[in-house]
């Protein structure tokens, strides 16, 4: 899947057949990048008018390039999208008049001298644009390599290849085959294979990185393009990306509708939390009350500032209540601790004084903990808030979905009576969070046998790195680390699975580095939450013992990157892979081995 930017199209007008054409583009392989709609100003150039005359622009006049494509190591085409509906005479669609050498457009002349033309004229003006802002700094020779290998096409997404082929078209026009047609979009990578110059192929120029188009877009395009911050745009196209994975899971949004009570099961990324938030706002939006439930802390913190957030533009996102299960329990009672059995007792008695008509729990599966799930007497037949929940809901006939990942129990060795055998359940399998390389190895610590169907449809991304060290150089190889990452520009969360055990120096929740202030947390309390970049640390090889979840939880909260600092040696790493199942030779690099049976890099602290 290429990288759209912006991740989605908007504002387009039906007619231009934008949408179509951007969904195709977006279909393209791993790795291309795809600017769409590029606005920026232009003082010096000059341009066609529709009588064919050459015409300054006037000081500030904007361009807008419709699609700007990079395939690193290779070009970039700029296009020019056109939608007439046919080829016609002069009064009707689209046709370039021989005799009078110029294009017409249901019986107007076309401005720019044509759409070739105007394709051509803004792959001159990107040129200039990078020569401009760059200067004589441009010691990456950027301007020169994007002229020598950028080419510049027309897109007609109504018009079928045959009838392209009957259509008089300019002489300096080319190859027919490298003019999209209809038939691009359904894929348009076979047509922008064939676009290219091959004189272009003995320039003694190299074509643009992945590196210099990402410095491109940060510095030149990114400005320019709506609903992109300049400094982070990257980053928020690759979660764009990730996000439309996440639409993928509105089916289940749907299905809920009819049922009054569901679980929903999913791996860490799934987009669990997601859903329970679209299901939340959807019942305040029939302006109906709803609990929303969590274990985390943090996670409650969270949720509720984005409520608090949306309500400041919808006042019925006030009707969303978010609380831990100990902070709603001491709400109950205005009390400093929980007494889960007096909660229970309480609304077992009094269901009436329960005022939400719908409620909404995630992280279920830490409900189990001692004193939430053994509330109840064996009388009562029933056990836990969990249970008492779904009464309350069944007697006001409200809504009530629980949301779980039977592989997060950090928090408790017992899974919640509720969620062993459910009236209805749902599994989430496509991973929304995570590339597929974090899923990888977030997945294999608790499984190493990786089945692929459990990540084929993550985002690709940079591999993991396990960094093996010391314990006394953990904290060096931290810094070592940190200096390396754009602290600026991304969020970063250190994780360690046993905070009171660090040998590392962190205060208040925050590892100080260069006058920066890093969250660093523990597994558990990280849980629910997600960053950019998770830098686990303190990983022994108790952590892979029994496949312990806390490595799981830890990893699977990085988005884009992450690292590992670990302080296994050669004879640890040995016996974990002996116990995983994982055969070696004598004399094996083991370190090295494991970091490859997780799907990471290996590297020395």
């Amino acid at each position: 899947m290429s990288i759209m930017i912006p991740s989605v199209c908007l504002d387009f007008d039906p007619r231009s057949r934008e949408n179509q054409m951007f969904q195709a583009l977006k279909k393209l392989p791993d790795g291309y990048y795809v600017l769409y709609s590029v606005h920026l100003y232009d003082t010096v150039h000059a341009y066609y008018d529709e009588y064919g005359r050459k015409t300054r622009f006037p000081a500030g006049f904007e361009h807008e390039v419709d699609f700007l494509i990079f395939v690193p190591g290779k070009k970039a085409i700029v296009i020019e999208a056109k939608a007439p509906r046919f080829v016609g005479d002069s009064e009707h669609g689209i046709k370039y008049d021989q005799a009078q050498q110029r294009w017409f457009l249901n019986g107007k002349p076309m401005a720019h001298n044509g759409p070739f033309e105007q394709a051509s004229q803004n792959r001159h003006w990107i040129v200039e644009a990078i020569r401009n802002r760059f200067g004589d700094d441009d010691k990456r020779l950027l301007a020169k390599r994007f002229n020598a290998y950028s080419f510049s096409t027309v897109w007609f997404p109504c018009i079928s290849q045959g009838m392209l082929n009957n259509m008089p078209l300019p002489a300096n026009v080319g190859d027919k085959s490298c003019i999209l047609t209809m038939e691009a979009l359904n894929n348009p990578q076979p047509f922008l294979d064939r676009i290219h110059q091959p004189e272009f192929s003995h320039s003694s120029l190299e074509p643009l990185g992945k590196e210099d188009i990402e410095y491109l877009l940060n510095n030149l395009f990114a400005p320019s393009l709506n609903f992109l911050p300049s400094d982070n745009y990257l980053r928020d196209s690759r979660e764009g990306a990730l996000k439309s994975f996440t639409k993928a899971q509105s089916d289940v949004l749907y299905f809920l509708e009819d049922q009054h009570f569901a679980a929903i099961a999913g791996k860490a990324g799934t987009g669990k939390t997601f859903i329970a938030c679209e299901k939340a706002r959807i019942e305040a939006e029939k302006d109906e009350t709803v609990l929303f439930l969590c274990y985390n802390a943090l996670l409650a913190k969270y949720l509720k500032r984005l409520f608090d957030d949306e309500s400041k533009t919808n006042s019925k996102m006030k009707k969303i209540q978010v609380d831990t299960i100990d902070g709603f329990t001491c709400r109950w009672f205005r009390t400093a601790t929980p007494c889960y059995n007096k909660l229970y007792d309480d609304l077992d008695r009094h269901p009436e004084k329960f005022i939400y008509q719908n409620v909404i729990v995630d992280e279920a599966q830490d409900f189990g903990k001692d004193g939430i799930n053994d509330c109840g007497n064996a009388s009562k037949n029933s056990s836990g808030i969990l249970s008492i929940l779904k009464v309350l809901m069944s007697i006001k006939e409200g809504d009530y979905y629980v949301f779980y990942d039977k592989d997060q129990l950090v928090n408790n060795e017992r899974t919640p009576e509720v969620l062993i055998d459910p009236d209805c359940k749902i599994t989430l399998y496509k991973n929304c969070r995570n590339t597929k390389a974090i899923a990888s190895t977030s997945l294999s610590s608790i499984n190493p046998e990786l089945k692929e169907n459990t990540v084929k449809s993550a985002l690709p991304g940079n591999p993991p790195t396990f960094i093996f060290t010391t314990r006394n150089n953990e904290q060096d190889a931290l810094d070592k680390l940190l200096a390396t990452l754009p602290l600026s520009k991304e969020s970063i969360t250190i994780l360690t699975p046993y905070i009171e055990s660090t040998p590392l120096n962190c205060q208040n929740d925050f590892y100080s580095f260069q006058g920066k202030k890093i969250p660093f947390y523990t597994c558990r309390r990280f849980k629910g939450m997600e960053s950019d970049t998770i830098i686990l640390v303190d990983i022994d090889k108790s952590e892979f013992a029994s496949y312990d979840r806390n490595f799981y939880v830890g990893s699977s909260r990085a988005k884009f990157n992450l690292f590992v600092i670990t302080t296994m040696s050669k004879e640890d790493c040995a016996e974990i892979l002996t116990r995983r199942g994982k055969p070696f030779p004598p004399n094996s690099n083991t370190q090295l081995l494991l970091a490859k049976s997780l799907y990471a890099n290996y590297k020395i602290g």
